[in-house]
């Protein structure tokens, strides 16, 4: 059976740091409710701003949004607080919808691109570095019949 003692007795100061430290937002939350707050997106999508995935027989239009990945930045002293995080941002929409279809997609990734490239500041707990949008796709799904743009961005923050 192993000895796993010495391992607690190294981790025990990092656990109580841990335990104490009051956590403040995240980067995904403070995505979130800056969407939700800018009032033409609010108009369009209301709550429904979604991480990584819509529920089962969600209303649309809609946003998802998912962290792809994050690189977090070194020194010569060791891990910095510096994070590139990449994001895509699907706004979703069908014929039924509001507005109804493409246009209403559209509209939306128009709505987070207003509110979100170039952004600067604190937001949630969070201090954004920056936030600048790199890419963009329009795509049908013919089976579910649901248009969705897809924008890719790149948010640096400190963690």
């Amino acid at each position: 059976m192993a000895d796993f003692g010495n391992v607690t007795k190294t981790l025990a100061p990092l656990i109580a740091l841990v335990a104490t430290t009051k956590v403040q937002g995240t980067i995904e939350g403070a995505l979130r409710k800056k969407m939700i707050a800018a009032s033409f997106i609010n108009s369009i999508v209301g709550e429904r701003v979604y991480p990584l995935r819509m529920p089962d027989n969600a209303i649309l239009p809609a946003i998802v949004y998912t962290r792809i990945t994050s690189e977090r930045q070194h020194t010569l002293d060791g891990a910095g607080n510096l994070t590139y995080s990449r994001f895509v941002i699907d706004s979703y929409s069908n014929q039924e919808s509001k507005n109804g279809g493409f246009a209403e997609s559209i509209a939306i990734a128009r709505a987070v691109q207003a509110t979100l490239d170039g952004y600067r500041g604190p937001a949630d707990g969070v201090d954004i570095q920056g936030i600048l949008q790199m890419t963009e796709q329009h795509l049908y799904d013919s089976e579910l019949e649901i248009y969705r743009v897809s924008q890719d961005w790149m948010v640096i923050h400190r963690e």
